[in-house]
């Protein structure tokens, strides 16, 4: 089970009506040539799974994340909804730094962002400071 899965879950839980797709979409680390070219940039989105609802066009989309740090997966992500034919989406995450807000505004000025929190800003690795740690780790307490 990954976070997307256990959003799901708790999701579904809440609202069974529902039709849910998945975009599986992670940080991979950026390489020396992308970091030249971006001074702020610290990883890449890597798409890994997706499959959304034949008819996302008539539907309302909401993207739901832990935390959006860097920004650069959750643009990624609703480029691809885009593409996909989403024309109504909603971005909500628990926790964003003000890089990251900045970066999904930047790609995609339309979507509205709902967070529970904004922390200071992200640290050299581009993690959230003070952050949570990891939602991942968190929720099944692997660390």
């Amino acid at each position: 089970m990954n976070m997307n899965e256990s959003r799901r879950r708790i999701v579904l839980g809440a609202c069974a009506a529902l039709a849910f797709g998945a975009s599986l979409i992670a940080a991979g680390p950026a390489t020396a040539q992308q970091k030249m070219k971006v001074a702020a940039i610290y990883t890449v989105p890597v798409e890994y799974y997706f499959k959304v609802p034949d008819d996302i066009a008539e539907r309302l989309v909401i993207v739901v994340d832990p935390m959006l740090a860097t920004g650069n997966s959750a643009v990624a992500a609703l480029s691809r909804l885009k593409e996909a034919g989403a024309v109504t989406i909603k971005y909500v995450c628990l926790l964003a730094a003000p890089e990251g807000i900045a970066v999904l505004k930047a790609g995609h000025p339309e979507v509205p962002i709902y967070t529970a929190a904004v922390d200071d800003h992200l640290n050299d690795h581009g993690y959230i400071i003070p952050g949570l740690g990891d939602a991942g780790d968190r929720l099944f307490g692997t660390k």
